[in-house]
């Protein structure tokens, strides 16, 4: 599994280079840097460790419905008759997952713009003292990540109770209606401690996969990272018929006002170097100009 993460990794950066330079103009290079490495190390994870395990449950799944149909298919209605329920929960709460973690990694990557901007300008910002004013950026968007990331865990937090309750739930059915049974006389104490021995069976690999559907989540975001950090960039252009095309917008207009600031102050500064440069110019020839003494030319 590392060496299709590598190779992974490899084609994604050779893919990059390959872009027009129109992309960057629009692209975020910490987005792309945090892509490369984490969205590629969240798929590693998953397809080393969550596959197995994935078949394993299914798999589980399938021999405990056909032994329990053919044990007492009755009771088994009553268990798979929940099973809809759980899956209904469950797709519900992926979506809430999945949209909290594309919140946290977007927020994760302007963390890292703002620092990669800030130190590829550190010589300009530590001319002009503006390392508070980095600070306060990086700062922001921190806090902006903690929020995301705290809430992200609230909803997965809430991922394990529910579960575990639906299936107390349908336990209790299936125990309430084998005492019946058993008040009845057409069913043994015996049979029934079996049937939910193996009724717990089945539910153990049905939470397994309910609990994982949160690292499913976070993959499925990592591949749209991904497939997003990989596509370039289009404008569609318009027929004459509607109006003349978009123009595409200058690299100036799309950065950040951090980059903009930045460029503005490293203008500053070679416009100040070039005056500087020039008056050094006008006084050396103004030297040369003035009449040498007649003492010096003898």
């Amino acid at each position: 599994m590392a060496s299709g993460s590598n190779d992974l990794r490899l084609r994604i950066y050779e893919h990059l280079h390959r872009l027009s330079l129109r992309y960057y103009d629009h692209a975020k290079i910490g987005a792309l840097v945090s892509t490369i490495t984490s969205d590629v190390s969240t798929i590693q994870d998953f397809a080393s460790s969550s596959t197995l395990d994935i078949v394993i449950d299914l798999l589980t799944i399938l021999f405990m419905v056909g032994l329990m149909f053919w044990l007492d298919w009755d009771f088994t209605l009553i268990a798979v008759a929940f099973t809809p329920v759980l899956l209904v929960f469950v797709f519900h709460f992926k979506k809430a997952v999945k949209e909290a973690t594309r919140a946290v990694r977007v927020r994760q990557s302007e963390v890292l713009s703002i620092v990669q901007r800030g130190l590829g300008a550190i010589r300009v910002t530590k001319a002009f003292g503006r390392q508070d004013l980095e600070l306060a950026h990086l700062e922001a968007a921190s806090h902006a990540t903690v929020v995301a990331a705290l809430r992200a865990r609230r909803i997965k937090s809430l991922m394990s109770p529910l579960v575990a309750i639906v299936v107390a739930i349908c336990t209790a059915v299936v125990l309430w209606k084998g005492t019946s049974l058993i008040v009845a006389g057409t069913m043994t104490a015996g049979a029934l401690t079996v049937y939910l021995a193996y009724l717990k069976k089945f539910f153990k690999p049905v939470k397994d996969l309910a609990s994982m559907s949160s690292t499913i989540a976070q993959t499925t975001v990592a591949l749209e990272r991904i497939q997003n950090a990989s596509r370039p960039f289009y404008r569609p252009m318009t027929s004459s018929k509607s109006g003349p095309a978009p123009s595409i917008p200058a690299a100036s207009a799309v950065r950040s006002p951090s980059t903009a600031s930045a460029s503005a102050m490293t203008g500053t500064i070679l416009c100040c170097t070039r005056c500087r440069s020039t008056s050094s110019r006008g006084r050396r020839s103004a030297l040369s100009a003035q009449p040498v003494p007649a003492n010096r030319r003898s």
